[in-house]
C-alpha cells in the first residue's frame, strides 16, 4: 500500500464517521470526481482544481437518500482536502488587514476567502461594483482592472460595464460588487416561484429537488399552474421521474416540448445579483447574498 493511498484512506474514515455514511459510499464519490487511491489523485484532491461545489453536488444533490447536513459536509469536506475543520479560525486569519494594500486585497478575494477580506475591500469601495473577472468559467480575478475600478469608487459611482484593453483589442466585461460571482445562481422551488432551493431544499414546501434536473422542475411548475395540487400530491409530484410525469400529464407535455422547441421555456434559474438588493429571498435569516 503506498503512502498517498494510506493518506486517502485515513481522511475517507474520518469523513465517514462525521458524515455517518460508510467509507465505501466515500469512496464511490470520490471516484465520481476523479478521485482514486493514487499519487496523481491525492495531488489533485488537494489542489485548487477539486472544487468543494463540485463535491457538494456529488455528496448532496446526487445523492438526497443520505441526508447529509452542510455543516458536516462543510466538515468532512474539509478532512478530506487534508485540512483541520475544527482549528480556531483565529489562527488562520491574516493580521493587519486594514494595512494591506489594494492589490494584496484584491489578490487574496475569491469565493472562498477570509470574510474580513470582503469586509475591507466593500469599505474602501463604498459597496460600488469594481470586480472584475479574467475568465467568467474560472472566476479569476483581473487584478490590474478592479485596481483601477477600485480607486475610481472611493471618488464616485463605479460603471457596471467596463472596457479593458487587450492585446488584440478592448473588451467590454462586467463588473461585479464584492461578494458577487458570475458562475453563481439558485433555483425558484418549481412550486413557490419566491423562495430559492438551498442545496435543492424548499423550507416552505420541504420538498428536495435533484437541480441538475431542471427540465423536470419546469415542468412540474407548469402542472402546478394548471391544476389544484394537493400538499400529500406535491410529493408525488417531486420524487417522480420526468418521463413519468409526462406520461400522466400528456397534454402539458406537449404544452412544453412546444415551448421547448420555441426557446420560450421560462427557467427557474435565477442569478445570484438578482438577489443582493438587500431582501432575503430565501426566506433565511442567516444568509445574505
Amino acid at each position: 500500500m503506498n503512502d498517498s493511498k494510506e493518506v486517502i484512506k485515513i481522511r475517507v474514515k474520518k469523513a465517514s464517521e462525521i458524515l455517518c455514511i460508510s467509507e465505501e459510499k466515500i469512496k464511490t464519490n470520490l471516484e465520481n470526481l476523479g478521485i482514486y487511491y493514487d499519487d496523481i489523485s491525492l495531488q489533485i484532491l488537494d489542489s485548487d482544481s477539486t472544487k468543494e461545489s463540485d463535491a457538494r453536488q456529488i455528496f448532496i444533490e446526487k445523492n438526497p437518500a443520505d441526508k447529509i447536513a452542510i455543516p458536516r459536509f462543510n466538515a468532512a469536506w474539509k478532512i478530506l482536502k487534508g485540512k483541520d475543520p475544527f482549528k480556531e479560525v483565529e489562527e488562520k486569519l491574516p493580521k493587519n488587514i486594514g494595512q494591506y494594500s489594494d492589490e494584496q486585497l484584491l489578490k487574496q478575494y475569491g469565493k472562498d476567502c477570509f470574510p474580513k477580506i470582503e469586509e475591507e475591500l466593500r469599505s474602501r469601495c463604498k459597496d460600488r461594483p469594481i470586480i472584475i473577472f479574467k475568465n467568467t468559467k474560472t472566476e479569476k480575478i483581473d487584478v490590474e482592472s478592479s485596481l483601477k475600478l477600485l480607486r475610481i469608487a472611493r471618488r464616485q459611482n463605479t460603471p457596471t460595464t467596463f472596457k479593458v484593453e487587450t492585446e488584440v483589442t478592448g473588451e467590454i466585461k462586467r463588473v461585479y460588487r464584492v461578494g458577487e460571482f458570475p458562475l453563481e445562481y439558485f433555483f425558484e422551488c418549481p412550486f413557490h416561484d419566491n423562495v430559492l432551493l438551498v442545496e435543492g431544499y424548499c423550507e416552505e414546501c420541504a420538498n428536495t429537488w435533484d437541480t441538475s434536473e431542471e427540465d423536470k422542475m419546469i415542468l412540474v411548475r407548469m402542472i402546478e399552474q394548471e391544476n389544484d395540487i394537493s400538499d400529500l400530491d406535491k410529493k408525488s409530484l417531486a420524487i417522480n421521474s420526468f418521463d413519468k410525469l409526462k406520461n400522466l400529464f400528456p397534454k402539458i407535455a406537449m404544452k412544453y416540448e412546444e415551448l421547448k422547441e420555441k426557446d420560450e421555456l421560462k427557467s427557474l434559474k435565477r442569478h445570484v445579483s438578482s438577489t443582493s438588493n438587500g431582501s432575503d429571498p430565501f426566506h433565511i435569516a442567516h444568509r445574505t447574498y
